[in-house]
């Protein structure tokens, strides 16, 4: 049985207009169309036949088809009704894809309960298999989502996404860089961060407005432990750069990370870090010894 081939951008308009479909902005669907680049991304991922994928926003399932080509189980959650039911069409007849209706996004900065239990399922019949991550990821909940599956299980392995290229910057960004944030801190303290590829806007249909980026995201067990509890980590952060503007003693106190100022200001000297300084100044190491040292 020949494969599918990636839908082009000419017969995506066509499709959408037969069926009154219209992309969404607010939800960020702009759809890769390039087959090149489909191809690239579908390859840096390093599949092997046992591995399982899951795929947020699979859209028409373009990538989606070039994934079950190549692991032992792709499952894709789609948000939108109509392009759900695009998906199922073009998909039917690959027996190793799951795809449901849903957000993949669930209760309390988890993915969707639905999808972990997809995933574990898929993992209970590979046990051989590695989890791993695919897709053009939907711009929206992109930042959301990366910190979702960093945070909650089943951990994958590894992670390969098309993102909006400021994205792509604030994951590698360093202390003192504009782009700098708490995405940087939590995921360079968990993972290992590379950018694969930039991809022009020509790439999509409809055309973002913006350049995107392939990048490969790895968690990183060593990582993990030298960082910690992953939960008071992110506590940290999120307190001071919520208080970014205010220097580290202010932003602990006004964070409710410290009783009082004082305490905070002895909680920075004896790690040796300026009360003085502000949070996008500090390197990840400095957020992981006060997350240490608070608990």
């Amino acid at each position: 049985m020949p494969p599918l081939l990636p839908p082009t951008a000419a017969e995506l308009k066509a499709l959408f207009a037969e069926r009154g479909v219209r992309p969404s902005r607010t939800r960020g669907q702009n759809f890769l169309v390039d087959p090149a680049q489909m191809r690239f991304v579908a390859e840096a991922a390093e599949l092997t036949p046992d591995d399982v994928v899951l795929e947020p926003g699979p859209g028409t399932g373009g990538l989606t088809a070039l994934l079950a080509e190549r692991a032992a189980a792709v499952v894709a959650v789609e948000l939108d009704r109509k392009l759900f039911e695009l998906a199922s069409e073009r998909l039917a007849r690959l027996e190793n894809v799951r795809l449901i209706h849903s957000d993949i996004m669930g209760k309390g900065d988890q993915i969707a309960a639905v999808a972990r239990a997809a995933l574990e399922e898929a993992l209970a019949r590979n046990p051989r298999g590695r989890l791993k991550v695919v897709a053009n990821l939907p711009y929206a909940i992109s930042t959301a989502l990366i910190g979702a599956l960093l945070g909650s299980g089943p951990l994958p392995e590894e992670m390969v996404v098309m993102v909006q290229r400021e994205v792509a910057d604030r994951l590698a960004a360093k202390a003192g860089a504009e782009e700098y944030g708490y995405l940087s801190v939590i995921v360079q303290a968990l993972t290992r961060v590379e950018s694969l590829r930039r991809l022009s806007p020509k790439a999509f249909w409809p055309q973002p407005e913006v350049a995107s980026a392939v990048v490969r995201l790895r968690p990183d067990a060593a990582l993990r432990r030298a960082a910690g509890d992953a939960e008071r980590l992110r506590a940290v952060a999120s307190g001071l750069f919520t208080f970014r503007r205010k220097q580290l003693a202010a932003a602990l106190r006004q964070s409710g990370l410290s009783p009082g100022l004082e305490e905070a200001r002895r909680l920075l000297e004896g790690l040796a870090i300026r009360p003085e300084a502000r949070a996008e100044e500090l390197p990840v190491a400095d957020f992981i010894r006060i997350a240490k040292a608070l608990s």
